[in-house]
C-alpha cells in the first residue's frame, strides 16, 4: 500500500484536480488548446495589458490563437483560484511539449512577450515563465540542461536560498 505521506500527496492532488472544472481540465489535456491555456493563464487581468497581450499572442502564433486565449481567460481562468493555476498549468505542459519546435518557439516568445507587457514580472509570472523553460524548452534538448531532481539538496543550498527569499518577499 500507500505510506501514509504517499496517501495524503495522492489525496491533496486528488483535491486539486477535482477543484479544477471540467471545460478547464479537457482544454489543458487538448493538443489544439493547451497552449491558449497557458496562455490565457499569463493574461492580465487589466483590460489594456490584456489587450496589448492578445497582439502579442496573434503576432507570434496568430489570430485564432490570440481569440482562443482570450476567450478561455474570459470564461474559465480570470476567476479561477491563484492555487489551481499551476496545477491547470501542469496538466497542459506535456500536451504543449509535443508540438513542433518552430512553433514551440514562437509560444515560448509569445508568453515571454506576455510577461513583459506591463513592465512588471509578479510571482506567478516568474514561476510560470520558469516551469515553461524547464518543462517546454529544455525537453527539447536534454543533454544541454541539469536534470531536475537529480541533486541533493545540500548542493543547492544557494538556489534554495534565493527562492524562498522571493516568496517570504511575494
Amino acid at each position: 500500500g500507500l505510506t501514509t505521506a504517499a496517501a495524503m500527496e495522492k489525496l491533496f492532488a486528488d483535491t486539486i484536480a477535482g477543484a479544477l472544472p471540467e471545460a478547464l481540465r479537457d482544454l489543458a489535456t487538448d493538443r489544439d488548446a493547451a497552449m491558449a491555456v497557458l496562455l490565457a493563464l499569463l493574461t492580465d487581468s487589466d483590460e489594456d495589458v490584456a489587450a496589448r497581450q492578445q497582439k502579442m499572442i496573434a503576432a507570434h502564433l496568430g489570430d485564432g490563437t490570440a481569440d482562443h486565449a482570450r476567450r478561455i481567460h474570459q470564461q474559465l481562468v480570470s476567476d479561477l483560484h491563484p492555487m489551481l493555476r499551476m496545477p491547470l498549468a501542469a496538466l497542459a505542459f506535456p500536451v504543449v511539449r509535443m508540438r513542433p519546435r518552430p512553433q514551440l518557439d514562437a509560444f515560448m516568445a509569445a508568453g515571454d512577450a506576455m510577461v513583459k507587457a506591463d513592465d512588471r514580472v509578479s510571482l506567478f509570472e516568474y514561476c510560470l515563465g520558469r516551469l515553461l523553460m524547464v518543462q517546454v524548452i529544455e525537453s527539447l534538448e536534454p543533454a544541454r540542461h541539469a536534470r531536475i531532481g537529480w541533486r541533493k539538496l545540500d548542493a543547492a543550498r544557494d538556489q534554495v536560498a534565493v527562492l524562498l527569499a522571493v516568496v517570504a518577499q511575494a
